[in-house]
């Protein structure tokens, strides 16, 4: 897929949409946020250089990790969503969904998940979409139980989550944001 900054995905009250270099300080801002970031080990700090290099090798040339802004629709970077393929040849890839701390409880994570879950198996090809969520991330492991990922096993630090195209698609194909 190549890279271009129009609108990927449309849900019922988000867009998702590769990033512009000029949205790094909105990516910035989420990964060094204390309280966006508590859940998944911390902040992440780095400096302008390094932000440049992610940005051109993960988003520019996305070779096997996808990642994609999530937008209000008035086009307000509210968070990100993205996956990286872990088996090429089985179509199973790992999920990431961060939605800004201030910015949560409003029903993006939700509307995100569906649409771009649909895109990835659908549109994509994807057949499995995995998380790893840690032990004490009691919100995020609800939140993806919930959604209908299958908890698969333990490790010492992580619960393993996995969701099927087929299982996804009888649980929400009614439920895909409609585009007039």
């Amino acid at each position: 897929m190549s890279y271009s900054n129009k609108v990927l995905i449309q849900g019922e009250n988000v867009l998702i949409r590769y990033p512009i270099k000029e949205e790094l300080k909105f990516i910035r801002s989420l990964w060094e946020d204390e309280e966006t970031m508590k859940p998944v080990g911390g902040p992440i700090f780095m400096n302008d250089e390094a932000y440049d290099r992610w940005f051109n090798e993960y988003v520019i040339e996305n070779s096997g990790t996808f990642y994609y802004l999530i937008l209000t629709k008035d086009q307000e970077p509210i968070g990100e969503i993205s996956y990286e393929m872990i088996d090429k040849e089985k179509c199973i890839a790992m999920f990431n969904l961060k939605i800004h701390a201030k910015h949560r409880r409003r029903g993006y994570a939700i509307d995100s998940m569906i649409n771009f879950l649909n895109y990835v198996f659908n549109q994509q090809g994807l057949a499995i979409m995995c998380d790893e969520i840690g032990n004490d991330n009691f919100v995020s492991q609800n939140l993806f139980l919930k959604f209908g990922f299958k908890h698969k096993k333990e490790k010492s630090k992580h619960v393993w989550t996995e969701m099927t195209r087929d299982e996804f698609n009888s649980l929400y194909q009614d439920k895909i944001y409609q585009q007039s």
